[in-house]
């Protein structure tokens, strides 16, 4: 396993999902040009330790083209700013426009960057599991949904298969056919079967509805009564103490970002970039994954 998901392994999912929860949603709120490159280099930086730098670069490459194109597609949309970069005919073209294209795409790409974050330490089933306890009707509907369209697939190419199959018999008698007459026929033909697949799915799809339902009351679902659960992770000392710090570094950056967002303005001018106090808030917590890994591979390593 990698040595940074065994440093995030070793953590309660609870606290891992309170990190990086909270890093995809600053990211997603960073609308600052410096915020946004701050979250966003960050993230790659997370990504190359979860991952591995081929990763990292490989995903950059896909994202680069997603900023470029909402850089320049924004200033046809919204043609507001002072700073003409370039003008023809009755259009012109903004730096202001362009600037805040360019920010909009390193908010998207760094908040689906640090979701793939969240996924690489802690699964899709961790987190059902965990929400189970507060929330079992969103439970249910969330896993019932992530079940229901790999059954509606599998039954879309059962159902094509048998189709072809049951028609196959039929392909020679079609050939000795003219050419308008198998056009006509095809067609219907197209038809006929696109609902026959449609009313098969949905069927077998109603079927199986009625069966997780007796199956789910058959198991108590409903009945009002809290059930015992066994849970095999409890929050120890260490996970306590990194929620505190991963919760006060969080408060900081939160703070910091909502400062800098008010203080900062894309149209009509924007202002100039002046250092501040706040951005080391910001970018303490964003790198706070990196930090995390090296502090708890020294701890582990003195411990062994």
């Amino acid at each position: 396993m990698n040595p940074a998901r065994t440093s995030f392994s070793r953590l309660h999912s609870l606290v891992t999902v309170v990190l990086f929860g909270c890093e995809a949603v600053l990211a997603a709120f960073s609308f600052q040009p410096f915020c946004a490159l701050i979250t966003f280099m960050a993230a790659e930086l997370c990504t190359a330790q979860l991952f591995d730098v081929k990763h990292a670069v490989k995903q950059l490459i896909w994202y680069a083209p997603i900023i470029i194109l909402m850089a320049i597609i924004n200033p046809f949309f919204s043609a507001s700013g002072s700073t003409v970069l370039y003008s023809f005919g009755h259009t012109q073209l903004y730096v202001e426009s362009l600037v805040y294209g360019a920010t909009s795409g390193l908010v998207l790409v760094s908040t689906l960057s640090w979701l793939e974050c969240l996924f690489a330490v802690v699964s899709p089933l961790e987190l059902l599991q965990r929400s189970s306890v507060r929330f079992p009707g969103l439970q249910l509907v969330l896993s019932l949904s992530m079940q229901l369209m790999p059954q509606l697939l599998a039954d879309l190419t059962t159902s094509r298969q048998i189709q072809s199959a049951n028609t196959a018999a039929q392909a020679c008698d079609f050939d000795l056919q003219t050419h308008q007459q198998r056009h006509h026929l095809g067609a219907r033909k197209a038809i006929m079967q696109s609902v026959a697949t449609i009313n098969a799915v949905c069927m077998s799809a109603l079927e199986k509805s009625m069966s997780t339902f007796q199956s789910i009351v058959s198991r108590g679902w409903g009945m009002g009564v809290h059930r015992s659960r066994w849970n095999t992770e409890i929050l120890d000392a260490y996970d306590t103490v990194a929620l505190l710090v991963f919760t006060l570094t969080g408060v900081l950056a939160a703070v910091s970002l909502y400062i800098l967002v008010q203080a900062w303005q894309f149209y009509p001018t924007m202002p100039e970039l002046q250092l501040s106090f706040w951005y080391v808030g910001l970018v303490l917590f964003a790198v706070l994954p990196v930090i995390f890994v090296r502090v708890d591979n020294v701890l582990w390593e003195q411990s062994v």
